[in-house]
């Protein structure tokens, strides 16, 4: 209870600062390439460029790795659905099998479309 009349009593403008103050640190700590300065080889938009590519990598990875657990998931479910007599089970089925298949393959599309 102490803990709580503690963290009620910090003064707004403090923990606005702090919740500031983390985000640049973990920028930092997972972008080390865009928060250190240019070194002479490579201009400053280069190295935020190569910042913003490493994080598209870690999305698109996340997107797919999701995707293939949806597409397991929808094709349990088809399998399942086949033994009943249920339509509607069927068409939920092949849904999440479509939108699994579209998660799998959003890093191809997302680079044919960009490029």
């Amino acid at each position: 209870m102490k803990l709580i009349k503690k963290i009620s009593s910090i003064n707004p403008v403090y923990a606005e600062r702090f919740m500031i103050l983390a985000a640049v640190f973990a920028f930092c700590c997972f972008f080390p390439n865009a928060a250190l300065a240019a070194d002479a080889k490579s201009s400053g938009a280069a190295t935020v460029t190569n910042g913003f590519k490493d994080l598209m990598d870690i999305v698109k990875a996340l997107i797919s790795s999701i995707g293939g657990i949806v597409l397991l998931w929808g094709f349990f479910e088809w399998g399942t659905s086949m033994q009943s007599q249920d339509g509607v089970m069927q068409s939920s089925a092949f849904k999440r099998i479509g939108g699994g298949l579209i998660m799998v393959l959003a890093p191809q599309l997302i680079s044919v479309f960009i490029k």
